[in-house]
């Protein structure tokens, strides 16, 4: 997960550093975007269900492509957009409630591949 096991000899140190002021940095931005600018934005939103969805899958791709661009995994910043949008318990509920179809409709998508 870490770029530090496709490092070799002295370059481990400074790609470990690196990885680590990247995750630093990431988690000081989710944490003011999550608290301070998401929630007010979101229950705004609120209103629209498309409008609240299309904002909840920019927030993934945003933290999608910030962890990508700082060399840490893509899945990492899409767990940390999810922990970003699950701050407040009434946004997590109303979350859930709007993802759940595309879900299920993933989920049935991937055992029929199977």
């Amino acid at each position: 997960m870490l770029p530090v096991r496709h490092a070799s000899g002295d370059a481990i140190l400074s790609t470990l550093a690196s990885a680590v002021a990247g995750f630093l940095a990431v988690s000081v931005l989710a944490a003011f975007v999550g608290w301070k600018v998401l929630p007010p934005v979101l229950n705004f939103l609120k209103r629209s269900q498309e409008l609240y969805l299309l904002c909840a899958i920019c927030v993934m791709m945003t933290m999608l492509k910030v962890t990508e661009y700082l060399g840490l995994s893509m899945e990492l910043g899409c767990f940390i957009a999810g922990l970003m949008i699950s701050t407040h318990p009434d946004q997590a509920d109303y979350t859930v409630h709007i993802v759940e179809p595309i879900r299920d409709m993933f989920a049935c998508i991937f055992f029929v591949t199977m």
